[in-house]
């Protein structure tokens, strides 16, 4: 499967394990998905004491998972998703999710955006947006 197949794949099931989230419980902490070498989409998890933990904490032990398992060979990507505010035109805010990817081949994180908005637990996803 090529790069672009690849993306397109694992930003499908970023946006369903953030619709869930959102269905179910109206906000979500950062979560992690990874296409393995054998081009499984697998769920990153990560164990850590705190029940509570801090988000950037959370990303910053997903991000070190990620760049180990891409440098070891084990992962051909894996994506973050992070709940942001996203400022429009005319600081016109807006929820979004944030789904920063890293692949092999790269050297930074990619980042694109997909807004939303929730009434009655339906939600409305915009267009996926990259800046």
């Amino acid at each position: 499967m090529d790069s672009n197949q690849n993306f397109k794949k694992i930003i499908q099931v970023m946006v369903s394990q953030a619709s869930f989230f959102l269905k179910d419980m109206g906000e979500f902490y950062p979560y992690s998905y990874i296409l393995n070498i054998t081009e499984e989409i697998k769920p990153l998890v990560v164990k850590i004491e705190d029940d509570n933990p801090k988000s950037q904490i959370l990303i910053e032990i997903l991000e070190k998972q990620i760049i180990d398992g891409i440098l070891r060979g084990d992962y051909i990507m894996g994506s973050i998703g992070v709940n942001v505010y996203l400022n429009l035109e005319n600081d016109d805010y807006t929820n979004a999710i944030e789904i920063k990817t890293l692949e092999r081949k790269q050297v930074d994180w990619g980042y694109v955006y997909l807004p939303y908005t929730i009434n009655d637990k339906n939600i409305q996803f915009g267009e996926l947006t990259s800046f």
